[in-house]
């Protein structure tokens, strides 16, 4: 199955095939600042500080092409302890191939027997969609509970005991209801 939904194409960055040629052609992009915005509230972190992107496009046989190279990106996010801001750097390499739409099912169905084979990205409209495709690398390389080095969880109970003393919210009367409903 394609990485790329079909959800807005945050980072616009696309080939058109027709001008791509037959021959290997090289890209670096940068992302912007809007970009690296639009980006940081998509993944819901606190920055995305830079994305810097080099690659290569490589013409193959059946009007398919081959994408590969690396990319660089720091991400800020929040510490789920702490709350402070950890500092995630990504340096990644990547190897996607490109088909036709309407050469899609036929190559996911020839696909089917080799387990190492990724299945190719849609060319949609005569263009290579990478901004969308890169997004979603970057994303999928997001730690979901991100630790500052060196915090810890401390035992949830006490905190919730410790916590109901000294502050009457809701939040810590339910806790405290369940924590003596389990320990009857």
């Amino acid at each position: 199955m394609p990485l790329v939904s079909n959800k807005m194409n945050l980072l616009n960055w696309s080939h058109r095939v027709e001008d791509l040629g037959d021959r290997k052609a090289e890209f670096r992009r940068i992302a912007n600042a809007s970009e690296c915005q639009a980006v940081a509230l998509a993944m819901k972190v606190l920055a995305c500080h830079s994305i810097d992107v080099r690659y290569q496009i490589v013409p193959l046989t059946e009007n398919r092409y081959q994408v590969k190279g690396y990319y660089k990106s720091v991400i800020y996010q929040e510490c789920v302890v702490s709350l402070d801001p950890v500092c995630l750097h990504l340096n990644e390499t990547f190897d996607i191939k490109f088909c036709p739409e309407e050469q899609l099912q036929a190559v996911i169905k020839s696909n089917l027997g080799c387990p190492y084979t990724e299945d190719p990205e849609p060319i949609k409209f005569g263009r290579l969609e990478f901004g969308a495709l890169l997004y979603e690398l970057i994303a999928s390389k997001i730690p979901l509970y991100p630790r500052k080095v060196g915090e810890e969880l401390k035992d949830v109970e006490s905190i919730c005991r410790s916590s109901s003393r000294n502050h009457d919210t809701a939040f810590t009367k339910l806790s405290a209801l369940k924590f003596r409903h389990e320990n009857k």
